[in-house]
């Protein structure tokens, strides 16, 4: 059995706690970030296995966020990434 914790950051503006309880107790870390900015310092300080982004978020477009991770973050250049919209 694989023990690896799974690190996933969701960044939405609309905070889903019941999402975010279901997520950690199947064992998987959750990091929920509002904005675009505050998601990108995040990313800096810490690496996921998987980032899922709402498209349309207060101070910009969750795409950005592929573009930020691919260029700039050395740790979660592998990451997955998943933008929806809705």
């Amino acid at each position: 059995m694989n023990s690896k914790l799974i690190r996933m950051l969701i960044v939405d503006n609309q905070h889903n706690n019941r999402l975010k309880k279901a997520l950690q107790e199947k064992g998987i870390q959750v990091e929920w970030k509002e904005y675009l900015n505050i998601a990108k310092k995040e990313i800096d300080n810490s690496s996921f296995d998987l980032i899922v982004s709402d498209y349309y978020l207060p101070d910009g477009r969750g795409t950005e966020l592929i573009k930020y991770v691919r260029c700039f973050s050395s740790s979660n250049k592998k990451t997955a990434l998943v933008i929806l919209s809705g």
